[in-house]
């Protein structure tokens, strides 16, 4: 599972630097995040839904300044990134065809929390088994800005 800061779709192999780039210097600085999470929704939404999703909390703030310095940085290397308002969410299933969630789904359940301390870049691979994540960078959250 994983927390999506940004997507940037079909990369060339000759961009993959340029992301790379972006990601360390959009985290430079940035703080570790106590995070968990709760509750339960669907896109697009409950009575039809296609994407079974958990919601974030906790240091939602300082999540959202990390997801804007990383979409500066991003967009000052030519990516289009969405400028639709952010709401962090790890996705737990997703379906085929739109349907209502079950009518007895606890919809404030809480999966527990971490500590994120790293922002990974991830290529996708979709197989007909799904899809293959696999790490192309990372950067350290924690640091000193600058360094």
């Amino acid at each position: 599972m994983h927390l999506t800061l940004a997507f940037l779709g079909e990369v060339a192999d000759g961009q993959v630097g340029a992301a790379e780039s972006a990601l360390r210097r959009g985290c430079a600085g940035m703080p570790a995040l106590d995070l968990a999470a709760t509750g339960i929704g669907a896109f697009p939404n409950q009575d039809r839904a296609r994407v079974l999703w958990a919601g974030v909390t906790g240091e939602l703030r300082a999540l959202r300044e990390l997801r804007s310095a990383l979409a500066a940085a991003l967009r000052e290397e030519g990516f289009v990134v969405d400028d639709r308002a952010y709401h962090p969410h790890i996705t737990l299933a997703r379906s085929r065809s739109l349907r209502p969630l079950p009518d007895g789904l606890d919809r404030t359940q809480s999966f527990g929390g971490w500590r994120a301390t790293e922002v990974v870049l991830y290529e996708s691979r979709l197989e007909p088994a799904g899809a293959r994540y696999l790490v192309r960078a990372g950067a350290e959250l924690g640091g000193t800005r600058g360094a």
